[in-house]
């Protein structure tokens, strides 16, 4: 006779009710709904309790570290720096050809426009493509990484840089919609 999950015998009702299944499920220890059995691949009867096992098992043998060991890595600043250069060029900001940019493009956090091609009319060719500066830090995250670009065409205050920012470990990517300060960016010293 099988033997289920949990090491017991099956009891005989379930024998009939499932006599090809390899494991059982007390009747009584589910919900009437989640005692139907599905077909996965037109061939194989699995409940949904079985499923549901499996996603325990397989998630409480991970280990812990696996679950959060990509979110941990940290990048250096010359890993930021070519994120965030290649973020812009992608995005539209540089002389990049349009046939180049990315097809959906990245919003700033005030945007008048979802439209591509206004959005692309705006941001052309407005920041040069080589970062000038990058600094550990960025708003609410002191881990996290700024990284300043001149404007193509400085107008007014010289002194303005457009910073994009992102998580220690390269993640959320974005520009940040205030104006950087150019002498407080500018330069690559390591923290």
């Amino acid at each position: 006779m099988p033997i289920d999950v949990f090491g017991r015998q099956p009891a005989a009702q379930h024998d009939e009710a499932w006599p090809s299944a390899r494991f059982y499920v007390s009747a009584g220890d589910l919900e009437p709904a989640f005692r139907h059995t599905t077909r996965l691949a037109g061939k194989t009867r699995m409940t949904i309790a079985k499923c549901a096992l499996a996603l325990f098992t397989a998630i409480t043998l991970m280990p812990v570290g696996a679950l959060h060991a990509h979110a941990a890595e940290t990048i250096t600043m010359k890993e930021a720096v070519t994120i965030a250069e290649t973020f812009i060029a992608e995005n539209g900001y540089t002389k990049l050809p349009e046939s180049r940019v990315k097809r959906l493009l990245d919003n700033e956090s005030i945007e008048w426009t979802a439209d591509r091609k206004q959005l692309l009319a705006q941001r052309r060719n407005t920041l040069s493509a080589e970062a000038i500066g990058a600094k550990r830090g960025r708003r609410n995250d002191p881990a996290g990484w700024s990284v300043a670009f001149d404007y193509t065409n400085q107008q007014g205050n010289s002194d303005n840089c457009r910073v994009v920012t992102m998580t220690a470990s390269g993640r959320e990517v974005r520009i940040e919609h205030v104006d950087g300060i150019r002498s407080y960016f500018q330069g690559f010293k390591k923290p």
